[in-house]
C-alpha cells in the first residue's frame, strides 16, 4: 500500500449519501462546497478526509484528514448540515473499535470535524445509515449479523444507544454469500413511519413499522422478494415517495416497486448493464438527482461503470440513457454535488476519486478529471455547503 502524507486539519467538505438527500439542492447559488470522504482504514487511510469543491470550475482542493476514526465506510449528513454520521465497520464480535456509529459536529467554515460521541451499532459489520425526514432518529444496518437498529438523535446531534433492534432470519440460494441474513441498504418513508431494509443474504426487502411516539421500531409482517440469488444491496425512493428502486449486488439487477402505506409491489426488473452484457456481479450504489427525473447506479466487478436512467414521471419506469466508465476500479459509492452539475465517484480499489460533469437537462455524464494518490480506499462521499 502506497505511503501518503497526511496534511493537518484544514477547511473541508461533505458528501451526500446516495439515496438520502439532506436538503433540496439549489443549482444556482452554491459557491463552494465541502466534500467528506469515508474510507477503509486497513491500509494507508486513517478516517474521514475532505475536499473543498468549486462547482463553477470543477476544481477540488484536497484538505486532508478531518477525523481519525476506524473504517468510516458509509456516511450521512444531518438535514441541517450540522452533524456528520459515519459507521465504524467492524470485523467481528470482539472488534473493540468497530461495530459502532460515530457522530461529528461540522464546522462549515473550516470543515473540521469534532467527535460528539460513538455508540454501538447493536450488531456486527455496520454498513449503511438512513436518517428520518422529520423525526430525530438514525437507522443503521449490520451486514455481518443481519440486524437493524434505531438510534435516537439527541438535541445536540449526538446519538443515544439503540432504542430497538430487529434481527432478520433466513438464507438464499448462493452458498458462498447467502447462508444467513445480511441487512444492507436502508430507506425511510417520507412520513417516517416505515423502515425499508434490503437484506442481501435473504433476497428480500423488509418493511418494518416505526413508532414515532417511542422512537422505536419492530419486525413487520411485510416483505418483498427480489431475484433469487440477486443479493439486493441498496435502495432509493423517488422524490414523491411513490416508487422505490433497488440494485442487486450479485446479479446487477435494477428493480422498481410501487409503494403505498407500508406495502411494496414489484413493477419491473432489468439488468443494470450495457446492452449485450451477461448477468454478472457488481451492483453497488443507487441515487436520484434532486429533480427526481434521473436515476444513477454504480456497477463494480468487470464493468466499473456508472449507469444513467431517465424516469417516466407517471409509471416510474427507468429507461437506460448511458453507461460511462467510472475511470477506476470498484466504484463503491458516488454522490451528486449540491449544484447537481457534478457526480463524484469513490473508486475503492484504484484509490481514486473521479469527477464526472453532468448535464442537468439530459442527465448525461462526461469525463472531467480524476484525483489519485490522495485518499486510500475511498468508500463513501457526501457534500455540504461551505460557509
Amino acid at each position: 500500500m502506497r505511503k501518503r502524507p497526511i496534511p493537518a486539519c484544514a477547511a473541508a467538505l461533505l458528501l451526500l449519501a446516495a439515496a438520502h438527500l439532506p436538503a433540496q439542492r439549489d443549482n444556482e447559488s452554491v459557491a463552494s462546497e465541502l466534500m467528506y470522504v469515508g474510507t477503509g482504514t486497513s491500509g494507508a487511510s486513517h478516517g474521514i478526509y475532505a475536499y473543498r469543491f468549486h462547482p463553477g470550475t470543477g476544481v477540488a482542493d484536497f484538505l486532508g484528514l478531518e477525523a481519525a476514526t476506524p473504517n468510516p465506510t458509509f456516511l450521512v449528513v444531518a438535514r441541517n448540515w450540522r452533524t456528520l454520521y459515519g459507521v465504524n465497520e467492524g470485523g467481528g464480535i470482539h472488534d473493540a473499535e468497530g461495530n459502532k456509529v460515530s457522530a461529528f459536529r461540522i464546522d462549515a467554515h473550516n470543515g473540521q470535524l469534532k467527535l460528539l460521541n460513538r455508540v454501538s451499532s447493536a450488531g456486527i459489520g455496520p454498513c449503511d445509515l438512513a436518517l428520518a425526514h422529520k423525526a430525530r432518529f438514525l437507522l443503521v444496518s449490520n451486514c455481518g449479523s443481519g440486524s437493524v437498529a434505531l438510534l435516537p438523535i439527541l438535541p445536540d446531534g449526538s446519538l443515544a444507544q439503540a432504542a430497538s433492534v430487529v434481527q432478520h432470519h433466513g438464507s438464499s440460494i448462493n452458498l458462498q454469500r447467502q447462508l444467513g441474513p445480511h441487512a444492507h441498504g436502508l430507506a425511510v418513508s417520507l412520513d417516517d413511519r416505515y423502515a425499508f431494509v434490503a437484506d442481501l443474504g435473504i433476497d428480500r426487502i423488509f418493511v418494518h413499522p416505526i413508532d414515532l411516539h417511542t422512537l422505536s421500531f419492530s419486525a413487520g409482517s411485510e416483505s418483498t422478494g427480489v431475484t433469487p440469488g440477486g443479493g439486493v444491496r441498496h435502495l432509493a425512493f423517488n422524490a414523491n415517495g411513490r416508487f422505490l428502486y433497488s440494485i442487486d449486488e450479485l446479479d446487477s439487477t435494477l428493480t422498481e416497486f410501487r409503494y403505498a402505506t407500508g406495502r411494496l409491489d414489484k413493477i419491473s426488473t432489468q439488468l443494470a448493464l450495457p446492452n449485450g452484457a451477461q448477468l454478472q456481479l457488481g451492483g453497488s450504489e443507487i441515487a436520484f438527482d434532486s429533480s427526481g427525473r434521473f436515476l444513477y447506479v454504480s456497477i463494480r466487478g468487470n464493468q466499473n461503470k456508472i449507469g444513467v436512467y431517465s424516469i417516466d414521471p407517471h409509471s416510474g419506469l427507468p429507461r437506460p440513457l448511458q453507461f460511462i466508465s467510472s475511470e477506476g476500479k470498484t466504484p463503491r459509492n458516488f454522490a451528486l454535488d449540491l449544484s447537481d452539475r457534478w457526480l463524484a465517484v469513490a473508486n475503492q480499489n484504484s484509490h481514486s476519486i473521479v469527477w464526472l460533469k453532468r448535464d442537468v437537462t439530459s442527465g448525461r455524464l462526461q469525463s472531467f478529471h480524476k484525483h489519485d494518490n490522495q485518499v486510500d480506499s475511498p468508500m463513501c462521499i457526501v457534500f455540504i455547503p461551505s460557509q
